[in-house]
This record gives structure tokens, C-alpha cells and sequence, in this order.
């Protein structure tokens, strides 16, 4: 029987790229070897959208665009963007970045606003890469944090809040925290394409 939750403690976690965080345990997994493998992670905090200054210049070109939010329409992320990019310094000043992740589970795309410097930043051991049966085109893979303690200080400090994930300088998901971690273990489900890109020197032909 085929059990799934949500890694980083029950978090619930819209990625980019078709990406979710998942724990998962099935007999009939495939595996791959991952000996010796780091991937790089770096995880930043999210600041509340009622705490950034966004200055306007033209009222009626952002109507129904504000307050922040994180959840706009395609229509919307057009719009939303180019506020943004006139804001650009003034978010830079206050320390801040802002990304557009894509949310499978509906037609809206969620903006996250975070500070640029990362709360972590390491190479994580990989120690694990499999394939679920009926799901072949999705790997899951599993992290290790060598630092659990400062894991577990992170996602204390954060429950109840997003943190945006970076994986090989590529953002690609923001779990949400809703309790500490304290083994520092994290499962990243992405399209197996997606996972080829950031471990090429993984073997996975034994998981097709």
C-alpha cells in the first residue's frame, strides 16, 4: 500500500516544474544509486506580502492587482510582473526577490517574495533516487541534511510560512512549513527529465 505525504513535516508545497515534496514507501519501487552525489540547496525566507513596499504610479494599471497576494490569474502574472519590475530597486533595497512558481493544481501561477540572502546554503547528500510504479515520468529523490540541527532551527523558525527552495541556483519549489524537521531529510519529486538535468552523473538506466 502506496503511502505519500508531504516532506518538511506535512508541509503542503506548490513547485515549478511539476515539482511536489513527498514522502513515499511502495515495495515495488525502482532504485537508483546515488553514491557520493551532492546537490546544492539553498532555502530562503518568505517575507509577508502586507510587509513590502511596492510604490504605484499609475492606480488604474494595477487595479484588482493589489493588495499582494499569492495566487494571479496568467492575465494577472502579466500585469503583476511589470509592477514588479518597476519596483525592482526598491525591492532590492529592502533586501528582497520575488519569483513566479508555476501551480499544478490550477490555472493561477503563485508569486513568493523572499529575502535575497539564503537561510542555508550547502551541498546535501542524495541519497536516494526512485521511480514509482505508475508514475513514470515523475523521480522522487531523497536529501539529507549533514547539518540537522540547523534544519530543524530553519523549519522551527518558519512554520506556518513558505520557504522558497533553490536547487542547483534553480528555485523550484515553496513548501509549506507546519512543523520542525528534525531527522533533515527532505523527498523532492520532479519529472524525471527535470532530475536528469541536476544529476547528470547519476545512472538511471536501471530505473526504466
Amino acid at each position: 500500500m502506496l503511502k505519500s505525504y508531504y516532506c518538511l513535516a506535512m508541509l503542503t508545497g506548490i513547485a515549478i516544474a511539476a515539482g511536489s515534496c513527498v514522502y513515499s514507501h511502495t515495495d515495488n519501487n525502482k532504485t537508483s544509486g546515488t553514491a557520493n552525489t551532492l546537490l546544492e540547496v539553498a532555502a530562503y525566507e518568505t517575507v509577508p506580502f502586507d510587509s513590502v513596499e511596492i510604490v504605484i504610479t499609475d492606480t488604474a494599471a494595477v487595479e484588482g492587482l493589489l493588495p499582494l497576494r499569492y495566487n494571479y490569474t496568467t492575465e494577472e502574472v502579466e500585469k503583476m510582473t511589470q509592477l514588479l519590475e518597476q519596483n525592482d530597486s526598491s525591492l532590492n533595497a529592502q533586501g528582497l526577490k520575488y519569483q513566479w512558481m508555476e501551480n499544478d493544481e490550477s490555472e493561477k501561477t503563485n508569486l513568493v517574495i523572499f529575502h535575497q540572502t539564503p537561510v542555508l546554503n550547502q551541498a546535501v547528500k542524495v541519497t536516494d533516487v526512485k521511480r514509482l510504479q505508475g508514475y513514470d515520468d515523475t523521480l522522487t529523490v531523497t536529501l539529507l541534511f549533514r547539518n540537522k540541527k540547523q534544519w530543524e532551527r530553519i523549519t522551527s523558525a518558519n512554520i506556518g510560512k513558505r520557504l522558497v527552495m533553490e536547487f542547483n541556483r534553480e528555485i523550484l519549489y515553496d513548501p509549506w512549513i507546519s512543523m520542525p524537521i528534525t531527522e533533515g531529510e527532505c523527498w523532492l519529486s520532479l519529472p524525471a527529465s527535470k532530475v536528469q538535468t541536476l544529476l547528470p552523473d547519476v545512472d538511471f538506466s536501471n530505473l526504466k
